[in-house]
């Protein structure tokens, strides 16, 4: 498991080629509802597994059906060879 944080206002991801930068944008779009690749899930696997939390009133933005009383959203997102669940 990897977790990254980012701050308010300006973040950069950096990292020599092939370090996974691109991957992490791959997994928000996923996590975000994006149709994605059966590659995603990877070679060692049967299945691809991305959880995101956010945090304040933005996502709302986003993803109109979300609903939160303390401003904390987290979505789970799990694609299998032949199929897609988001909780």
């Amino acid at each position: 498991e990897s977790v990254i944080q980012f701050d308010e206002g300006f973040n950069v991801i950096t990292g020599e080629s092939g370090s996974g930068k691109s991957l992490i944008l791959k997994a928000i779009r996923f996590c975000l509802g994006q149709k994605v690749n059966k590659s995603f899930v990877g070679h060692w696997g049967t299945q691809a597994v991305v959880r995101m939390e956010l945090q304040g009133d933005w996502p709302k933005d986003l993803l109109p059906e979300l609903k939160s009383d303390s401003g904390r959203y987290i979505i789970h997102r799990v694609l299998r060879e032949k199929s897609s669940q988001c909780f």
